[in-house]
């Protein structure tokens, strides 16, 4: 079993296992599945806004970047789900590094956006 066979279970059992009461499992899938849902529509209006006022250049990367993060947050909520009844860990850990990726490039490249706007509305 290699580290990189992304898939592979061998040797890990579904967090599932480890909860005993069924409520609690089908409360957490029903909260992430909530959370998923929501982060899921929210990056397809950041792109409806994005394209219909006609954001172009650093304010199009902005919102690219948010909804990139936002839809990786949901993929996460998804996985979270996945993992209480197949233990996709590997995978999981892939998509987390996705996230902090983009979480970490957004949140470098926000605040020089908004020093830039900040200086352009006062001169």
């Amino acid at each position: 079993m290699s580290m990189w066979d992304v898939f592979g279970t061998a040797g890990f059992s579904p967090h599932g296992m480890c909860l005993a009461d069924s409520g609690i499992i089908q409360l957490d899938v029903m909260a992430n599945a909530g959370i998923a849902a929501a982060y899921f529509a929210l990056p397809v209006q950041l792109v409806v806004l994005s394209v219909h006022r006609g954001f172009g250049g650093r304010r199009q990367l902005i919102g690219m970047l948010f909804a990139s993060f936002i839809l990786l947050c949901g993929i996460s909520h998804t996985i979270d789900i996945l993992t209480l009844f197949v233990p996709v860990y590997r995978f999981q850990v892939l998509e987390l590094i996705a996230t902090a990726v983009v979480s970490i490039a957004t949140a470098f490249i926000l605040p020089l956006e908004v020093v830039r706007m900040a200086r352009k509305t006062k001169g």
